[in-house]
């Protein structure tokens, strides 16, 4: 399979739409693809599909390794800045505040969001750490909810991915989509997304379209979810609170 091949295999698979015959080797054979290509972001995404210590401990060792780099790596590549004629802002910031002026004119969602470098942009719900969040890599956008009340927060978070599992069907049918449900039994936080399929940051020409869908899709989302989520969360925080 040639190159080009190889990186859409890997990004069909991250957005859902292939899991046949894909095993925690064949993750781990890509990720080690990823590396020797400099694809850092999609090695590091593609990590999170591998279960802690699921492989051989000779394997788990290079896997380690492999992703020491992809970090350092991207964490390199984030810290560069683009020009842009002679101002040379970066280039994810420049990305984030053409995406707000969008969605402050058209939705008015993350009013509260500051500008960052950062590949995410978002607002918690209140205090706490769960809220929704848009994230943009080189190669793909996607919006999640993150589920995360914060510090021992860990049984609540499961919990209240619990719940609004068990209302899946309603909720994919009024946001008109599957979504990926991540529960991430070994971590505290639980994640609800949806990857979109416009394109990534260094799809300069297609910001527009990408900008667009991500609003358009964070917009349902939170209204196929929200309703779901704050009456599960006043429930779970005042049984333990």
């Amino acid at each position: 399979m040639d190159e080009k091949s190889q990186k859409r295999k890997m990004i069909f698979f991250l957005w859902g739409a292939i899991n046949k015959n894909v095993d925690n080797f064949c993750i781990y054979q890509w990720i080690d693809r990823c590396y020797f290509q400099g694809w850092w972001d999609l090695g590091i995404q593609l990590a999170s599909h591998i279960p802690p210590n699921s492989l051989p401990i000779e394997y788990q060792k290079r896997l380690n390794y492999l992703l020491s780099v992809c970090r350092e790596k991207y964490g390199d590549s984030n810290n560069k800045i683009v020009k842009h004629g002679d101002e040379g802002p970066d280039i994810r910031m420049r990305f984030w505040q053409l995406l707000l002026d969008k969605a402050n004119a058209r939705e008015g969602f993350f009013k509260n969001a500051e500008i960052s470098s950062s590949s995410w942009i978002g607002e918690t719900i209140d205090e706490k750490k769960t809220g929704y969040y848009c994230n943009i890599t080189d190669n793909i956008g996607w919006i999640e909810l993150i589920i995360d009340e914060g510090p021992n927060s860990k049984k609540i978070n499961k919990s209240l991915f619990g719940d609004l599992f068990s209302h899946k069907d309603e909720i994919e049918k009024k946001f008109g989509e599957p979504l990926r449900w991540e529960l991430m039994g070994s971590c505290r936080r639980s994640l609800i997304k949806k990857n979109l399929e416009a394109g990534g940051l260094q799809d300069s020409e297609l910001w527009e379209e990408i900008q667009t869908e991500m609003i358009e899709a964070m917009g349902r989302f939170e209204k196929a979810i929200n309703p779901f989520l704050t009456t599960n969360r006043f429930l779970e925080n005042k049984i333990t609170g």
